[in-house]
C-alpha cells in the first residue's frame, strides 16, 4: 500500500500556493516595518481576469475569462455555510466520486495495450531505429568555425562551432516490428507499426502541419582537449559546440490506432505569430499554445490555453469524461521586469542563476481556481507575491520574537484571499490563512488553517484532514494506485 494520506490531505487545498513557491527570486525590497501590521493596504482586484493578456489566433481559443468569476470577499451568514463536520463528509463523498472516474477498468483497453507493448517490444532490437536517427542527425550538422572566450584569469575556452537545424520532416520513416527488430521503410511521416495482444494491427504516427518558425533552443558543449601553459599558469580548453535550432510547426499530431480504432490522439497548436525572434528572450518574447488529448473511452484532456508574455502568465487545464467536466484548473499572474535571458542560456548545462538579476522580477495578482466535478471550488488571489514572500521570510527570521513574528504573518495574510466554495455558488464555507503556533523550543511557526463561516473558529489542515475521517477516500486512492501498479508490474 502507499503512504498517500498526506497527498490526499493537501492536494485539494494547498496546490493554490504553487504560484508563490515559484517566486523564490522575487525578493528585493526589505520587509516593511513589522511594527505596522496593517501596512499592506493595496486592494485585491475584484476580477483577476482583467490582467490576462494574450494574442489569440484562429487556432488558439480566446482566454476563457468567463470561467474566472469574481472572488467573493463578503462574509456569508453562518446559517448558509456548512459546519466543519458536514464539510468533511461532503469532501470525502465528492473525492470518492472523483476517483471512480480513474478506475483502472475504465482504461482497460489502453492499459492492456501499453502493458503488452512494453513487455513485448522493449525486448526488440532498436539498433535500426537508433542508427537511422544518428545518421540523420549527423548529416544535418554544419561546421561554422572556431571562436574563443577568455576569462579574467587568462584561461581560454576554444569552441569548434557546429550548427544544426532539426525539422520534423527530416525524420520521416516507417518502422515495422518484424522478427524481434524494427524494419525501416520509406514514408512521408514517422510511424511505428506493430501487433497488439489480440493480434490487431497498430500504428503509432507522428506528423506535423502548417508553417514553421525557427527557434534556437540550446548549445551543447563537448570537451575534447585541454592544454596548460606553465609560463603564465593558464589553461586552454577545447570544446565541440553544437548550436541546436528546431523548426517549430503550427500543428503537431500524435495518433495511436489499433484494429482501425483510434485509441489516443493528441493535437498541439502553436501560435507562430507569438514567436517573434529565433532567439527566445524571456524579457521580450511571447508564446501561445493549446493542446488536446482524446482517449478512446471519451476522456479528454485539454490545455485550452497556455500563454506567456513578459507581463503575464496564464494557463487553463480541463479534464472531462464524455462531456462531463471532472476538473478545471485556471492560473494566472501579472509579472514585470523579467531580466534578459535567452532559452539557449537557460537550457545550458553551465547555466548559473547568479549571473542574472532575478530580484527585479515582480509578480502580482497571482490567481488560481480549482474546480472538481463542479462540486468543490478552491479559489483565491495573492495581490503581491513579492511582498507575501518577504513577509513570510520576515516571520521565519524572527521566529523567537512573538510580536514581530505575528506582525509579519498578519501582513502576509492581508495580501491573500483564499476561499472554499461548493456547487459553484458564492457561499464561502471556509477561508484559508496562516496561523501562528508556539512550540516547546521557544520558537514560533505557522500552519495553514481553515477559518469556518458557520460561526465556529478555525482548524488546522492537519487536524481537519485527519486520516480516520477520510479513511474511505484514502483507501480507495491507494487501491486505484495499486491496480495500475499491478497492471504495469512496477
Amino acid at each position: 500500500m502507499y503512504k498517500t494520506s498526506k497527498l490526499i490531505k493537501t492536494a485539494l487545498i494547498l496546490s493554490l500556493f504553487f504560484a508563490v513557491i515559484s517566486c523564490d527570486y522575487l525578493i528585493k525590497e526589505e520587509p516593511d516595518n513589522p511594527d505596522n501590521p496593517n501596512n499592506p493596504t493595496d486592494s485585491v482586484p475584484n476580477n483577476p481576469t482583467d490582467s490576462i493578456v494574450g494574442t489569440p489566433t484562429d487556432s488558439i481559443p480566446e482566454t476563457p475569462t468567463d470561467s474566472i468569476p469574481e472572488t467573493p470577499t463578503d462574509s456569508i451568514p453562518p446559517e448558509e455555510a456548512m459546519s466543519p463536520i458536514a464539510q468533511k463528509i461532503y469532501l470525502e463523498t465528492v473525492g470518492i466520486e472523483f476517483l471512480e472516474y480513474f478506475n483502472q477498468n475504465k482504461f482497460a483497453e489502453l492499459t492492456d495495450l501499453l502493458s503488452y507493448s512494453h513487455s513485448t517490444y522493449s525486448n526488440y532490437s532498436w539498433d535500426n531505429v537508433s542508427s537511422w536517427a544518428n545518421d540523420i542527425f549527423n548529416g544535418l550538422i554544419e561546421n561554422i568555425g572556431m571562436t574563443f572566450e577568455t576569462d579574467s584569469y587568462g584561461n581560454t575556452n576554444h569552441y569548434n562551432n557546429q550548427k544544426i537545424l532539426i525539422l520534423a520532416s527530416n525524420f520521416n520513416s516507417r518502422f515495422v516490428a518484424e522478427g524481434n527488430t524494427w524494419i525501416r521503410h520509406e514514408s512521408n511521416n514517422l510511424q511505428f507499426e506493430f501487433k497488439d495482444q489480440n493480434n490487431n494491427d497498430c500504428i503509432l504516427k507522428f506528423y506535423t502541419n502548417g508553417n514553421i518558425k525557427k527557434v534556437h533552443v540550446a548549445n551543447f558543449d563537448d570537451w575534447y582537449d585541454e592544454d596548460y601553459n606553465p609560463a603564465n599558469g593558464t589553461y586552454s580548453t577545447y570544446y565541440d559546440r553544437t548550436q541546436l535550432t528546431i523548426g517549430v510547426p503550427e500543428q503537431i499530431y500524435l495518433v495511436l490506432t489499433c484494429g482501425g480504432k483510434t485509441m489516443l490522439k493528441e493535437t498541439l497548436n502553436i501560435d507562430l505569430a507569438s514567436i517573434t525572434n529565433e532567439k527566445f528572450d524571456f524579457s521580450k518574447s511571447n508564446l501561445n499554445l493549446n493542446t488536446i488529448v482524446e482517449i478512446y473511452n471519451g476522456y479528454k484532456f485539454e490545455l485550452t490555453k497556455a500563454s506567456y508574455t513578459p507581463n503575464n502568465i496564464f494557463a487553463n487545464i480541463k479534464l472531462s469524461s464524455k462531456g462531463k467536466k471532472l476538473i478545471d484548473i485556471t492560473a494566472s499572474s501579472d509579472i514585470t521586469d523579467i531580466p534578459s535571458l535567452n532559452l539557449d542560456e537557460l537550457s545550458s548545462e553551465y547555466f548559473d542563476e547568479d549571473d542574472y538579476d532575478f530580484s527585479t522580477i515582480s509578480a502580482s495578482n497571482v490567481y488560481a481556481k480549482i474546480d472538481i466535478l463542479g462540486k468543490i471550488q478552491v479559489q483565491g488571489v495573492i495581490s503581491k507575491a513579492n511582498k507575501f514572500i518577504e513577509y513570510i521570510y520576515g516571520a521565519e527570521s524572527n521566529n523567537t520574537d512573538e510580536s514581530k513574528f505575528k506582525s509579519y504573518l498578519n501582513q502576509a495574510n492581508a495580501l491573500t484571499k483564499l476561499y472554499l466554495f461548493y456547487n459553484g455558488t458564492n457561499t464561502i464555507h471556509a477561508s484559508i490563512k496562516l496561523e501562528p503556533f508556539y512550540d516547546s523550543y521557544d520558537d514560533w511557526y505557522y500552519e495553514p488553517v481553515f477559518v469556518f463561516y458557520d460561526g465556529s473558529s478555525y482548524c488546522s489542515l492537519e487536524a481537519f484532514f485527519y486520516d480516520a475521517d477520510f479513511k474511505k477516500l484514502i483507501d480507495r486512492f491507494e487501491q486505484i494506485l495499486e491496480d495500475y501498479s499491478n497492471k504495469f508490474d512496477f
